[in-house]
């Protein structure tokens, strides 16, 4: 009878943290792959009614963005699901997720200014504004998975038997 009083009080005290971040990481890893449908094959559709032989460029970068955006949401599903679980590689998952996400932001940002045709009202409007707004957005997440799954109480709560 000891160890079920143990193991209750244990998981009375356990930290929450890796739990709620992995309800909110499957919910936005599922909403991550849906805007990656959206602006990655919404923008190729719309480039592809004005070809220019200037925008090839940047129809490939849309193409290694959405290749790499599928790749980071599911090693998001998986740590959320890990986190959801209290899976102790949990916190290893989240941080590489969070890592690979802020990276492919900054690379998304700085690629995509970098490939901006001077002259090109429509590539700005079909492309690059929706993009800035997407990865205005898709920072915040990973840098509050980052802080919440590296603090010592999530860490902690991450173990495959509570007991040992």
């Amino acid at each position: 009878m000891q160890p079920q009083i143990a193991l209750g009080q244990y998981l009375a005290t356990r930290s929450a943290i890796p739990r709620v971040v992995g309800v909110l990481a499957t919910v936005f890893a599922v909403v991550g792959l849906c805007a990656t449908g959206l602006w990655t094959w919404g923008s190729l559709e719309d480039l592809g009614h004005h070809h220019r032989h200037d925008w090839d460029s940047v129809k490939t970068w849309l193409w290694v963005w959405g290749g790499l955006s599928v790749v980071v949401s599911a090693l998001h599903l998986t740590g959320g699901l890990s986190a959801l679980l209290y899976r102790r590689r949990a916190p290893r998952f989240m941080t590489a997720y969070a890592v690979a996400a802020l990276v492919l932001v900054v690379a998304d940002v700085a690629i995509l200014i970098a490939l901006w045709p001077a002259s090109s009202r429509h590539l700005a409007d079909s492309v690059q504004i929706p993009h800035f707004v997407f990865d205005g957005l898709a920072w915040m997440w990973p840098t509050v998975v980052l802080v919440l799954m590296n603090t010592r109480r999530a860490k902690q709560a991450c173990v495959e038997n509570p007991l040992t």
